[in-house]
């Protein structure tokens, strides 16, 4: 919906101005306010912008004190989506989801957990392939998958020289010029 865009993009706004307790606030306002009842699709997609900000934070200042909470958020937005999609299918419900994977590889390689960060990878990229294949058009997807091969690719390019290790780059920034 408009509003929610209009929450995203202050959300992105003030995470890149580095004034991560507002981030914050954007969507944990939102959890807290008894008044008014969030769906579950707005619930899961709070506690998921939540996560998002608290990791932009922890990258940032290389401190992850925060680690617990962002992987208990990480955790709320999945159980969420998870009740959701097999309810109803919905391509924003499938991205936030695979998203959460996704997320909670990149917090594995932060503790030197290497199968879990491989593990949780494949997953999120399977299901952004998979939803890349249902929804051809759906921007996101582009989104995920070009930092995905992009970030892989520079990540391993000291490796190229291994038959198995391709070098994707091109692709990558090709997916994020799509979702621009």
């Amino acid at each position: 919906t408009p509003a929610e865009l209009n929450d995203i993009s202050r959300c992105v706004e003030l995470t890149i101005n580095h004034n991560y307790p507002l981030a914050i606030a954007v969507f944990s306002d939102k959890l807290e306010d008894k008044q008014h009842s969030l769906t579950t699709a707005d619930a899961a997609l709070a506690h998921f912008q939540i996560a998002t900000v608290i990791a932009s934070r922890m990258q940032d200042r290389e401190d992850f004190e925060q680690l617990d909470s962002c992987e208990f958020h990480i955790e709320r937005c999945e159980r969420l989506t998870d009740s959701l999609l097999i309810e109803m299918e919905d391509p924003d419900l499938r991205f936030i989801r695979a998203g959460c994977s996704l997320y909670r590889s990149y917090l594995a390689k932060r503790q030197s957990q290497w199968w879990r960060m491989y593990l949780q990878g494949i997953d999120g990229v399977n299901r952004l392939e998979e939803l890349a294949e249902d929804y051809p058009d759906y921007r996101e997807v582009d989104l995920g998958l070009g930092n995905y091969h992009y970030w892989k690719s520079s990540l391993l390019q000291h490796f190229a020289w291994f038959p198995f290790v391709r070098d994707n780059r091109a692709q990558g920034i090709a997916q994020l010029e799509r979702a621009a």
